[in-house]
């Protein structure tokens, strides 16, 4: 059986109606018309237009509130994005919240509860775990350990064999990062943690960066004795082999990809624990740098020839074939066509100088990886992905992945560039969903007044997502910078 979230409502106008997800989603509710679930309107049931959101990978679900005006509460406790009225309790709950079986949520005047129906097993004795131990039973990397095994890890601790050690021993092959110890008796001791690591056929050198999902390391690669960058994607739940094996050819569409404008991966594959690929190292690091490098923006003509390059490597891959798609069914074809889903300046990397050439990083792979689930719930958390280089498009529909929302996020990379600012004005980290939902981009010449009226107009036409996405394809804006850029020379 597989693992399934339900949500019941209990009152209002969809009272008795339930909705279900059995696979990764996000799910925002709200009165606006592009709600995943909608309260229409008619009496007032105290719900914002967007009110909050739930991010779902069975059997875990979270929940965040969209900065809405009545609250969200849980169990009769409040987010802490909601200031409480004083009938309500004054305790905050945190302002991602992990939902539990039974849970009720409450959103103006209308509640609806959670019901979890779970597959997952301990990892140590593969035993069931209730659904209403979910989160009693989760560990810090997304796994389970039930009571009987938290038990006697907790003695083995208290005798000077910390949890994260027995895992090795239990294991023939190291742990890539050993577990942290979470909630448990201490033994005294400090759990050393490992400095390094090893991939077979790399010597890892040192650590160039780290994000929500990832961190890439410098390495030699054993075999040509050239420098690579290592990329370690660390799944926060169980992989079983059928996930490990459908990400696993999520890379091979990436290794299909040969452009000049788009970096090349060499090598994949999944050892102790984590997934990896290595690919051309870029020396002169991301173009986010290279703006700040260059006084905080570039100038219009640098700005476009680089913008340009970026379309060009965002044209090739929308129309390119490659090995592997999965259909619904749950077999697989061949297909036309990869779309990135986080382009940003910090996966477009520098490499060449004189004059800047660019190449795109991590086509697809961010977001397949969050699809798959691997990267437990991070919409409400972490986030897959950056909001300031995201439409509202990409928000609600979670698995959206045409073409023109790399369009989208390549016209919010030349106005950074243009500008050193993002589109929109997305305030405090609780409230940048919100804004992204409810707020339109800064007209680029608010921010830089020397930008040329036709080249600006271009901009800000691409960047309008209120009623769907003016440029489909990266060669349309592509035409269209370059008409408005002859207009001003």
């Amino acid at each position: 059986m597989s693992s399934k979230v339900t949500f019941t409502f209990l009152d209002g106008p969809l009272k008795g109606d339930r909705f279900g997800a059995d696979e990764r989603m996000v799910c925002i509710l709200g009165r606006a018309d592009d709600c995943n679930i909608r309260i229409e309107d008619g009496e007032d049931f105290g719900v914002s237009n967007y009110h909050c959101i739930l991010d779902i990978t069975p059997p875990e679900v979270s929940i965040k509130d969209l900065n809405s005006t009545n609250g969200t509460i849980v169990n009769g406790v409040a987010l802490k994005t909601h200031t409480p009225k004083s009938s309500e309790k004054t305790q905050k709950l945190p302002d991602v919240n992990i939902l539990n079986h039974g849970d009720r949520i409450k959103i103006g005047t209308i509640t609806f509860q959670v019901a979890i129906s779970a597959s997952a097993s301990c990892r140590r004795c593969s035993n069931p775990i209730s659904p209403e131990t979910l989160s009693v039973n989760r560990r810090s990397d997304g796994t389970f350990v039930c009571e009987e095994c938290y038990r006697k890890s907790a003695l083995q601790s208290v005798m000077g064999m910390p949890d994260a050690i027995q895992d090795v021993t239990e294991n023939s092959d190291e742990l890539l990062f050993p577990e942290k110890p979470a909630d448990k008796p201490s033994s005294g001791k400090k759990l050393e943690m490992k400095s390094h690591f090893n991939i077979h056929g790399y010597n890892v050198i040192r650590k160039l960066g780290e994000g929500g999902m990832a961190t890439v390391y410098l390495a030699e690669d054993e075999k040509s004795g050239g420098k690579v960058a290592l990329k370690v994607l660390v799944p926060k739940v169980e992989v079983g082999r059928q996930t490990s094996e459908d990400f696993l050819r999520e890379i091979d569409n990436t290794i299909a990809l040969v452009h000049p404008n788009i970096v090349r991966i060499f090598d994949s594959g999944y050892s102790n624990g984590a997934f990896y690929y290595s690919m051309g190292y870029m020396e002169y690091g991301d173009l986010k740098a290279y703006v700040k490098r260059s006084g905080g923006k570039l100038g219009q003509n640098e700005a476009l020839q680089i913008i340009f390059q970026i379309l060009d490597a965002l044209e090739y891959a929308h129309n390119a074939e490659i090995p592997y798609v999965k259909l619904k069914d749950g077999t697989a074809t061949s297909g036309t066509g990869l779309v990135h889903r986080d382009l940003k300046p910090e996966n477009i990397y520098i490499s060449e100088l004189s004059p800047v050439m660019v190449k795109i990083a991590d086509f697809g792979l961010a977001k397949a990886f969050d699809l798959s689930g691997l990267s437990g719930c991070t919409v409400t958390g972490t986030f897959g992905g950056t909001p300031a280089f995201m439409c509202r498009q990409q928000l609600i529909n979670f698995k959206y992945s045409r073409p023109d929302i790399d369009v989208w996020s390549a016209a919010a990379t030349l106005y950074f560039m243009l500008t050193g600012s993002y589109p929109r004005e997305l305030g405090r980290e609780e409230e940048q969903f919100n804004k992204i939902l409810e707020s339109d981009p800064v007209a680029v010449r608010k921010r830089n007044p020397d930008i040329h009226k036709e080249l600006a107009e271009t901009i800000d036409m691409a960047l309008y997502d209120r009623n769907g996405l003016f440029y489909g394809t990266a060669g349309a804006f592509k035409t269209a910078l370059l008409n408005s850029f002859g207009k001003t020379n």
